[in-house]
């Protein structure tokens, strides 16, 4: 291996962002360009393309035919997010792996940064930052997603897809599970990360932009709720011996508990209503599995 070779890989080690892709024509080449305008300069680009049918493969397939650090495996038939996502990572060769849904883009200095943190911090195992939703007039406005901590994760996903991570997690705890087509695949995942006991990290800037009108899989996850959290649950039994998220559970519960009596007042009485129950359904599952025990 030639001298200045091995100095990038010590100095900057390899960096695979994974653009999983369905029928997003008027968008990812939005994507692809965040990816190659990173100013990190060790990175490689996998495209998976879910059987798209409205042209988008073929307008990749053009676009990177002169870039040969940007790799693009078409799905003969539409497999999903999580299957296509697994099958991207599989076919990397990066230290650090960073999704990307075909839809949305990211800063010039996210993997930069977010890799810098993570050399540093050996415990971190997720890196994310703050980010923007845009609407289809290009308007932005702040993601006001909760502070991470392990209890708020443990009843509501607060660290979006886009993250980095290590592949080495990736393959301990056996990559994104494709039983788990709820809409909320990155959350299950980031629960398996944390039971590794890796820290997370969020960025104090904003350098991930979430396109919110055209995200599919929002749509999708919001029904499902319910579904995915018992899906959790069921799965990771060990987030109900987690003392900090048994007290997250129970405040949860109390904080919205008070709110019963003014549900006919207020103008989100429906939000509030779902809340109360899906608390309530939390507390059910963690009484199950202390019976169980």
């Amino acid at each position: 291996m030639k001298a200045s070779k091995y100095h990038m890989i010590k100095q900057h080690p390899q960096v695979s962002i994974i653009i999983t892709s369905y029928n997003k024509f008027n968008f990812i080449i939005d994507a692809i360009k965040s990816a190659t305008n990173q100013s990190y300069p060790n990175i490689e680009i996998i495209i998976v393309d879910d059987a798209s049918n409205d042209g988008s493969s073929n307008l990749i397939a053009s676009y990177i035919k002169n870039n040969s650090n940007i790799r693009l495996f078409q799905n003969i038939i539409n497999k999903g997010v999580v299957y296509s996502r697994n099958y991207g990572i599989l076919h990397s060769n990066g230290k650090y792996i960073l999704p990307l849904d075909g839809d949305d883009y990211i800063a010039e200095s996210y993997v930069s940064e977010a890799v810098s943190y993570m050399e540093s911090h050996g415990d971190c195992g997720i890196c994310y930052c703050i980010a923007a939703k845009v609407d289809n007039k290009q308007n932005f406005k702040i993601w006001n997603l909760p502070k991470f901590t392990l209890g708020q994760e443990a009843i509501s996903n607060v660290i979006f897809s886009t993250a980095l991570f290590k592949r080495s997690d990736w393959e301990k705890v056996g990559g994104y599970d494709e039983e788990f087509n709820f809409g909320y695949e990155d959350w299950a995942f980031w629960i398996k990360i944390l039971e590794l006991d890796r820290s997370v990290y969020r960025i104090p800037k904003v350098l991930f932009f979430y396109r919110q009108s055209c995200n599919e899989r929002s749509d999708l996850a919001t029904p499902n709720f319910k579904l995915a959290l018992e899906y959790i649950y069921k799965k990771n039994n060990w987030l109900l011996r987690n003392q900090e998220v048994i007290e997250t559970i129970v405040n949860t519960i109390v904080n919205y508990s008070q709110l019963d009596n003014k549900l006919k007042k207020s103008k989100r009485k429906f939000k509030i209503l779902i809340l109360l129950l899906l608390s309530s359904f939390i507390m059910l599952i963690f009484v199950q599995d202390l019976l169980l025990s």
